[in-house]
């Protein structure tokens, strides 16, 4: 057995849990925490399945490995506050999200595979290490919110030979041709709809 199946998370009744051997999922800190943190967790991701978000903050995780269960149809993922390093790859199989939330990890990068999301309309990587805002966002029309304050961010991606700089509400990031280099005293720099604050900017 690799992982606990989902309806272990419903059992009300279950007053007492056995694992003999080495399971997968739930992650091992979860299982060492007991069945009522067994349960939720499980939980969680059952309940995810019938109303297409996922809420798995505050998890102390620093792997995701919800490929045993099989979920589609998910539109919401949150996994703020957790200890990740990266954000997680086979996220980018779920093709319907619209909202990713992966705020107060330990990433370091925004990855390229993100652009596969299409539908994506929200995205927070805020709290972060993030040092660059990579070239993609640039063209990402169907953003409508990326949240990038409280990051390391000190130089902005040049936008590709043949970009038109969209601007407006619909624009997801403003293009900038200055090299921030230094922090602003006055107040944060922001396109539409990306807080910034928090981050390392020129002066203007």
């Amino acid at each position: 057995l690799e992982y606990l199946p989902l309806f272990v998370g419903e059992l009300s009744a279950l007053k007492d849990l056995r694992i003999d051997g080495t399971l997968k999922e739930p992650p091992h800190h979860i299982l060492a925490d007991g069945l009522p943190s067994i349960q939720t967790y499980l939980r969680k991701i059952g309940s995810s399945r019938a109303t297409g978000t996922l809420d798995l903050e505050g998890m102390l995780l620093s792997t995701v490995q919800l490929h045993y269960y099989k979920l589609s149809g998910l539109t919401t993922l949150s996994l703020s506050r957790n200890d990740l390093a990266e954000v997680p790859h086979e996220v980018i199989g779920y093709k319907s999200l619209t909202w990713l939330d992966v705020s107060f990890n330990r990433l370091t990068a925004i990855p390229s595979t993100i652009d596969a999301l299409e539908r994506l309309r929200h995205l927070n990587v805020k709290g972060n290490g993030i040092t660059k805002v990579p070239d993609f966002l640039y063209h990402r029309t169907a953003l409508l919110h990326l949240s990038l304050s409280n990051n390391r961010i000190t130089e902005l991606a040049t936008p590709t030979e043949g970009f038109r700089p969209l601007t407006g509400p619909e624009s997801p990031i403003k293009a900038s041709g200055r090299s921030p280099t230094r922090q602003a005293t006055g107040r944060p720099k922001t396109g539409a709809g990306v807080p910034v604050g928090g981050n390392w900017w020129e002066e203007e």
